[in-house]
């Protein structure tokens, strides 16, 4: 539990120690890479195997991720931060394949719970100048961060949780690729960025892809035969020995 209570927080703060906000988009296509990630792993570490077309349906939701992100003034151009991006790519996904282990163990509830608390507890560092800063913060500011630590932090982790323990990992993680698509959309309503054609052509692309994971894209996991059955097969044989030699009369 601990092995994933500590990749959770290690992939944010590779996350906003990456870039700059101002060139957000550009890690789209870099944190797009966590499907990919989380496949690979599941294949080594959990005996998930995806079939061709369900890495075929992987790449095409990708390039979608990658036109979305062509959406943002002067196009892709990649960073020094770019290696921390993957970095955080990587450690969000050996979170959620770790997490996939743990949920034989516990429930989705359960094992959420113990993820925020685990967050909230390498948050502490900030405590002393939360107390600080808090009375000057904007109203907006403070719901804002409300808002983030209710929703895209609790709600959503628990709904992952318990999605995760309903289906594989390589399943669930294809719909990852939505999220620049949502974002899109709420970006168009809320903050009235108009999207040009071919974000929103990536934007159907990454539907594409993503229906054709779990259409076509049939996800085979690796049974396991544990030797106790066995043992319990040949107990009553030997019971039933033990009978019949005390049942036999003697002459």
């Amino acid at each position: 539990m601990r092995f994933v209570i500590f990749f959770s927080p290690l992939s944010l703060f590779f996350s906003f120690h990456s870039t700059p906000p101002s060139i957000l988009v550009n890690k789209v296509p870099l944190i797009a890479t966590v499907p990919c990630f989380t496949v690979i792993l599941a294949t080594l570490f959990l005996g998930e195997r995806f079939s061709v077309w369900g890495w075929v349906g992987l790449l095409i939701s990708f390039t979608g991720v990658a036109l979305i992100s062509l959406n943002g003034n002067g196009g892709l151009h990649f960073t020094p931060g770019a290696l921390l991006i993957l970095l955080a790519s990587f450690s969000e996904s050996v979170y959620f394949v770790a997490q996939k282990r743990y949920l034989r163990k516990y429930s989705g509830l359960e094992l959420a719970t113990y993820n925020l608390w685990g967050g909230t507890l390498f948050m502490l560092i900030f405590l002393p100048t939360l107390w600080q800063e808090l009375p000057h913060a904007p109203l907006g500011a403070t719901l804002a961060i409300v808002f983030l630590g209710l929703f895209p932090a609790a709600v959503a982790n628990l709904v992952w949780t318990f999605a995760l323990s309903r289906t594989s990992a390589s399943a669930a993680i294809s719909f990852l690729n939505i999220s620049p698509v949502f974002s899109l959309i709420i970006a168009w309503l809320w903050l009235r960025e108009v999207p040009s054609p071919i974000a929103l052509g990536g934007g159907l692309v990454v539907i594409l892809g993503v229906l054709l994971i779990n259409l076509k894209g049939k996800v085979r996991v690796r049974a396991e035969q544990p030797a106790e059955p066995l043992a319990k097969e040949v107990q009553p044989q030997v019971l039933l020995l033990v009978s019949e030699e005390v049942s036999t009369p003697t002459n």
